[in-house]
């Protein structure tokens, strides 16, 4: 039986193509997740929204698209929905997104426009008469102006983070509104040196976390395969964000445009979408493309964005307890690269090596650097080398069919990749390490 790559835990869309996740919310006492969808092909096209509910983060049912695209001109036309969130008002759930009008086909049209959509139900979507509810940038210099965020102020009024860039500087702009439909521009919240982040700057979230205020977005226009998505932690005064510390939101260069939401237990959760810019991606010959981030709960500790898995996945996990000998070789193809192998207590440098016949995944790491290393029929396809801050002292490494997240120093350093073996891993190859407590967990949903 051939090895599918489809995951156990992680969300995918079944079929056609997924990127960016939108809209999430925890509305009526579901978790409802909207992502850019195209549903005739696992490629990028004409963006819609998919969406799905769940009551726990991982059992995800998949409910008709929310959202379609305008009526296209021809086969050519690529204008569809770009990214957007949501937000409840009245009872009723709203979503905001970016129309995008395809240049080639609209040369005398604004090329972004924002949007508003609503539901009585969660289900059944209709778009606003009115759209759009903001028609232009705040200069004709902007070539970009998309993904708005929006949220409600503890003034009541309604405030939406957008990005984009103008006059090849990517930036970061605040709207305020007092009914979602009638939008204010306040000023331009942050923009960033375009010698390293590139001219855009995309998918923004601003919010309040443990008494300070955190900015993430998503840039890299410069170098295929080199986007990622930062944050910046500081304080909100007066429409005004004053950035104090900066990091990346993960050292992977596979997971983009993460999308935020408080739920109902005060907990700000973080989902991304992972996805590999540089290589082939096998799970189009299984007519799908695109999974989910485990969703991460987010905190700060000192200077750093913390991220750990949410405790929802504990209830799918079977433990099997393993030795606390190093330098050995352990079977793992009775977990079938569904499992969490976790060391608790590190000390110096070590490998972390998953193989079989055809592939390789190593993780090395010291006290100031992780690499990476995947191989494929004895070639190396993927090679990455992180400097870190602070020395390695646990780790946890989530392995889901086709993709690998490493949480390390309980959540302070996060790298994520996609992976794409041939078969199951047969073993784990734990090396180097002169102290270490080591326990593997076999994940399994419930069908």
């Amino acid at each position: 039986m051939k090895y599918s790559l489809q995951p156990e835990y992680h969300f995918f869309p079944i079929t056609g193509w997924l990127n960016d996740p939108n809209g999430l919310i925890q509305y009526k006492d579901k978790y409802h997740m909207f992502y850019q969808f195209n549903p005739s092909n696992p490629e990028w096209g004409p963006m819609h929204w998919g969406h799905a509910i769940s009551d726990d983060l991982f059992n995800w049912k998949h409910l008709p698209v929310a959202l379609y695209p305008e009526k296209t001109i021809d086969d050519n036309d690529l204008s569809g929905i770009f990214s957007g969130s949501a937000v409840e008002k009245d009872g009723r759930l709203y979503l905001m997104y970016t129309q995008f009008f395809d240049p080639k086909c609209y040369e005398n049209h604004e090329k972004e426009q924002q949007c508003i959509a609503y539901s009585d139900n969660g289900i059944n979507f209709e778009k606003y008469s009115k759209n759009p509810v903001l028609e232009h940038p705040p200069s004709a210099l902007f070539h970009d102006f998309r993904d708005p965020k929006v949220w409600k102020g503890e003034d009541s009024k309604y405030y939406c983070v957008l990005g984009g860039g103008s006059d090849n500087v990517g930036k970061i702009l605040l709207y305020s509104s007092i009914n979602l439909t009638d939008w204010k521009f306040e000023n331009v919240l942050i923009e960033m040196d375009p010698e390293e982040f590139g001219p855009t700057l995309e998918c923004p979230d601003f919010f309040k976390l443990d008494d300070r205020w955190v900015l993430l977005f998503s840039a890299g226009f410069l170098t295929e395969g080199a986007r990622k998505s930062y944050y910046i932690i500081g304080d909100y005064k007066e429409n005004r964000f004053i950035p104090a510390d900066f990091g990346e939101i993960d050292l992977g260069n596979d997971i983009y445009a993460v999308q935020t939401f408080k739920d109902k237990n005060d907990r700000r959760i973080l989902i991304g979408w992972i996805h590999t810019p540089e290589r082939y991606n096998y799970t189009t010959d299984e007519g799908w493309a695109g999974i989910m981030s485990i969703p991460r709960v987010l905190s700060i500790k000192g200077n750093t964005l913390v991220q750990t898995p949410v405790e929802e996945i504990n209830q799918f996990i079977q433990k099997k307890k393993l030795s606390e000998k190093t330098g050995t070789s352990i079977r793992i193809d009775e977990y079938e690269n569904s499992f969490i192998l976790e060391i608790d207590k590190l000390k110096d440098t070590g490998s972390i090596v998953l193989e079989n016949a055809f592939d390789r995944f190593e993780c090395s790491f010291s006290s100031t650097d992780i690499e990476i290393i995947e191989t494929r029929d004895k070639k190396i396809v993927c090679k990455d080398f992180y400097q870190i801050d602070s020395e390695i002292k646990n780790l946890k490494i989530f392995v889901d069919k086709s993709s690998v997240e490493i949480f390390f120093n309980s959540g302070q350093t996060v790298c994520s990749w996609r992976i794409y073996p041939q078969e199951v891993y047969k073993e784990a190859i734990i090396s180097n390490m002169e102290e270490t407590s080591l326990s593997i967990h076999k994940i399994v949903k419930p069908i």
